[in-house]
């Protein structure tokens, strides 16, 4: 597996403007602090978010902007740095930070460890020319990457001959013998003052370097100091995996100018490795290089029950041990069992056994630990040999207690606020009833009446047929001349079929 994993360079200038604009994080700095840039992928976009829960801290996703359904597998490395105008880069970076690519319908963001917006406000605005810049590392695809991975670098960059060649013009020129490892390779001493400040110390003045014209690299690799010389020269060079952190710490140790530092140290980050290489690389990363570390621990806690199976595992140091144990990601069951390994791999000591085991057993995260994995634990075969690991069973298994009766104290809350609210309801529930009592009662009384308008309405329309009928046939009802048969109207001095004022009424005979 071969990977060129170039480096690309975005300004982070909306994030700096926001920083020095806003006291705290922006509720949408998602959306005013992104940066675009383009990848081997195609076009993708550096994301901001608002982190942990007081929100202070940072996170960061790299998101890719193309169909999401169409995003490929790829993982990502981005270091933070400072910036000043003018060209000059902070000399240590903020942070370095890996994840995998996501896409707009699954955002993946990841922490940017001790790094929070107050900080960075700080640093900004101690120097009011600064700004921020982000490194981007893409490797494409989602295999995990064995030792027989290499990392091609191309050659004739700043910072190498290439760049250099200038400064050998009217210029003192001698030889110089660069030895490591029983192997001796002639370079040329204007060449390596130009590219490292290390070099030129060594070789200008009265220093041993410079009066015998030898630079003898001690405990170096000579493979490793072979590339750094072609890479120095301009050559372009593949760096075998096994080889990249070696010449990552070449290249730190003589402050060399040309960026190699920067792209290993974002290649490890990105890379997603095999059991087998991770086994061999972390030990290494946190003694050459810290900013790569975290990445290969992240990795470790997810791949621990395969690690602890290889030989390798029990070379480890004691200090790679603890950091990958004690992520909270490892159950507590599994670290033990690691731990136990580990120990059985190393030689006697008395003393030295009781103390390892103590270093272990205190690091791991037993305020996580569950009761199965504590039962695990307990049933280990060498749970005898590690001195003091029934006092944490006892604490790990009072933290739970505690817990659980804090859980249990929440329970019966709830279940008070519930009865309350169901007390509620139920008094609710008989006003309720008393309405309803209320309104049938009511609607009766309004049925009665109903009934009583129903039946008078029932006489007033037969009253008013009678009427219509003695109107249509006066005759019929006893009527003379006009409408009543009498004088006037009706006989009834002219009020025909309607009597008299004053006169008592007779309703017709309905017949």
């Amino acid at each position: 597996m071969q990977c060129s994993a170039v480096p690309v360079v975005v300004a982070l200038d909306r994030l700096a403007a926001q920083l020095r604009e806003c006291e705290e994080i922006p509720m949408d700095v998602w959306h005013k602090c992104g940066a675009a840039f383009t990848c081997p992928l195609g076009r993708c976009e550096l994301k901001f978010h608002a982190g942990d829960e007081d929100g202070n801290g940072l996170e960061l996703s790299v998101m890719w902007c193309g169909v999401a359904t169409e995003a490929p597998a790829a993982a990502f490395a981005v270091e933070l740095i400072t910036y000043q105008e003018g060209g000059r880069l902070d000399a240590s970076p903020l942070q370095v930070v890996s994840g995998w690519v996501g896409n707009w319908a699954s955002e993946l963001p990841r922490r940017i460890p001790q790094c929070s917006w107050t900080d960075l406000r700080a640093v900004l605005l101690a120097s009011p020319d600064s700004s921020l810049q982000a490194t981007v590392v893409v490797i494409p695809g989602a295999e995990r990457a064995g030792l027989d991975a290499s990392l091609r670098v191309a050659g004739g960059g700043e910072g190498t001959f290439t760049a250099a060649a200038g400064a050998m013009l009217d210029g003192p020129f001698s030889d110089v013998a660069v030895a490591a490892g029983g192997r001796t390779f002639r370079a040329h001493r204007v060449v390596l003052a130009a590219v490292s400040p290390a070099f030129l110390g060594m070789l200008d003045g009265g220093m041993r370097e410079a009066r015998e014209a030898v630079v003898e690299l001690r405990d170096a690799d000579p493979a490793a100091v072979e590339l750094l010389l072609r890479h120095i020269y301009g050559a372009a060079i593949e760096v075998p995996l096994a080889l990249a952190l070696p010449l990552y710490a070449l290249a730190d140790q003589y402050q060399l100018s040309s960026g190699l530092q920067r792209q290993l140290r974002l290649w490890l980050t990105a890379l997603q490795l095999a059991p087998d290489a991770l086994c061999q690389l972390l030990p290494l990363a946190q003694m050459l290089c810290a900013q790569v570390a975290p990445s290969l621990v992240d990795q470790a806690s997810h791949e621990l029950a395969a690690l602890v199976e290889l030989p390798a595992f029990g070379s480890w140091p004691v200090e790679a041990v603890e950091a990958v144990i004690s992520d909270a990601a490892v159950p507590v069951s599994l670290g033990f069992d690691a731990a136990a390994r580990w120990m059985e791999a190393q030689q006697p000591a008395a003393d030295g056994e009781q103390h390892h085991w103590r270093q272990l057993l205190d690091c791991m995260p037993w305020s996580h630990a569950t009761l199965e994995e504590l039962a695990l634990v307990r049933q280990h075969p060498h749970a005898g040999k590690a001195r003091g690991l029934g006092t944490r069973l006892v604490r790990a298994y009072e933290a739970i207690c505690m817990t659980l009766m804090k859980e249990r104290a929440e329970l019966e809350e709830h279940c008070a606020q519930g009865d309350e609210e169901r007390e509620m309801r139920e008094e609710r529930c008989s006003e309720l009833e008393v309405v309803n009592g209320m309104l049938e009662r009511r609607c009766d009384a309004l049925e009665m009446h109903g009934t009583a308008l129903e039946a008078q309405c029932q006489v007033l329309q037969q009253r008013n047929r009678a009427l219509s009928e003695q109107i249509a046939d006066p005759a019929r009802y006893g009527g003379g001349a006009g409408y009543g048969g009498g004088a006037g109207y009706g006989g009834n001095d002219g009020y025909g079929p309607y009597p008299r004022p004053g006169a008592v009424w007779h309703w017709p005979r309905i017949v």
